[in-house]
């Protein structure tokens, strides 16, 4: 992996950069360094990564160097023209520091810094969070360029078949033919769903780019969006960009407002707002309202929520057409990304008969919310019959784990669930009357 590293950095040396150094304690690496025309930085001992490079980097200070781009030896399918690019996007922009984010998103395979010691190492678990931190609690610019390449490192057996997918001879290739390792791995993604909360997204306000907020926070994370990927989006966040959000004290509340808010202890602006915002009321007992809201949707308050809602007497209401909401970031965000993805606008309902709350999915856009198995044979021969899988719901509560209530993390990005583009839309989740047997 070392000469696979050294075979694209070298040659940059003389044109691009002033020299190429390798900070090691081994006698075969520096052999195989010296081979290859670096200069070798000689270690007593490796204590760890992050003490390794910033000794390296303190050398290249004393050497007069004014910038520094380290990565590690094992990312052997890196190129001469990725090492090319991410040295010419690092020298041309005001950025002090430039992170290369592992396949996952957490680690750092790449960090170019202006001076060497710009900011010190944080390489292990979680190291490109640790890394913006560090550039963020100094005042630094910094930036993340997505390199493939570069950001498939070897640690893991799993990690040689995202190796194995880029195409070229290297000497790591060659070795794992000889071992017999397949050439063919079973492509990444397959039986396997993650999820990435999105957070440091500000506090949003009517009017804003939601869809920046958005790519940028996912380009933090270090990946940003990709194509196939589901962005589950926070009503709340959705609904303060829209102005969804009204003042009570503008709100003059009716006879019946009055009446249920003094009978349980309640604010009778806020009763208002409910009915108002309430196409029919299921049930109003016990200081609870049901309600069907104005897109069909049967749910506490009819979705009105002070929760996270700065300031005093601010509530916020659910999007005027959720599915409308998700359309159009989806829009704005393939535009800015470039990436094809589906949103889900996710909101916390209650259930009848279950305690607890859940993720649903309020509005949809790139994705069918519904996946019917009606006709298909199970495992026994069985033909189901009346089995359809509201997806949209699914992976709207799994996002909630990540959401929570008091992390601030409004988005969620899923990668792994294979979908077909479809237009969707979450009012197909809603039965109609006809079909409800509880009405």
């Amino acid at each position: 992996m070392l000469e696979d590293v050294l075979a694209a950095v070298m040659p940059a040396a003389g044109s691009l950069v002033e020299a190429v150094y390798v900070a090691t304690s081994d006698p075969g690496a520096m052999a195989i360094a010296r081979r290859h025309g670096a200069t070798v930085l000689p270690e007593k001992e490796q204590r760890s990564e992050s003490h390794s490079v910033d000794a390296a980097s303190r050398a290249c200070a004393a050497r007069g160097v004014e910038a520094v781009l380290t990565i590690p030896a094992d990312i052997p399918a890196v190129r001469a023209e990725d090492i090319a690019a991410l040295l010419s996007a690092a020298g041309g922009s005001d950025h002090a520091v430039v992170l290369v984010p592992s396949r996952d998103g957490l680690g750092t395979n790449g960090i170019w810094r202006r001076p060497p010691q710009a900011i010190p190492s944080r390489f292990g678990f979680d190291s490109f969070r640790k890394h913006q931190a560090e550039a963020e609690g100094r005042g630094l610019s910094w930036v993340a360029l997505q390199v493939p390449r570069l950001a498939v490192d070897l640690d893991e057996p799993e990690d040689l078949a995202a190796f194995l997918e880029f195409s070229g001879e290297t000497r790591t290739r060659a070795l794992l033919e000889r071992l017999g390792v397949p050439g063919r791995p079973e492509r990444s993604g397959d039986g396997r769903l993650s999820l990435v909360g999105l957070p440091g997204i500000p506090e949003v306000a009517e009017g804003d780019d939601l869809a920046r907020l958005i790519s940028e926070a996912a380009e933090r994370q270090g990946s940003g969006l990709a194509a196939g990927d589901v962005l589950v989006v926070a009503q709340k966040v959705v609904s303060k960009a829209e102005g969804r959000v009204v003042w009570l004290a503008g709100v003059v509340p009716s006879g019946l407002a009055r009446e249920f808010a003094d009978t349980w202890g309640k604010d009778a602006r806020f009763v208002e707002v409910v009915l108002r915002e309430s196409r029919r009321i299921v049930r109003m007992d016990r200081g609870v309202i049901i309600a069907e809201t104005t897109h069909g949707f049967i749910c506490a308050n009819a979705g009105v929520d002070a929760s996270n809602v700065p300031g005093e007497d601010r509530i916020s209401l659910l999007p005027v057409d959720p599915d409308a909401s998700a359309r159009r970031l989806r829009k704005d965000l393939m535009e800015r990304c470039g990436a094809e993805v589906a949103v889900i606008v996710s909101d916390t309902f209650g259930r009848p008969w279950r305690e607890g709350l859940t993720n649903v999915a309020i509005g949809v856009a790139g994705l069918s919310p519904l996946v019917s198995y009606v006709g298909r044979q199970d495992p026994h021969g069985h033909t189901l019959r009346v089995t359809e899988l509201a997806v949209a719901d699914e992976l709207a509560a799994a996002a909630g784990l990540l959401m929570g209530k008091l992390e601030r993390i409004p988005a969620v990005r899923m990668r792994g669930y294979r979908f077909e583009s479809a237009e969707g839309r979450a009012r197909s989740l809603v039965r109609s009357a006809e079909r409800d047997l509880f009405r």
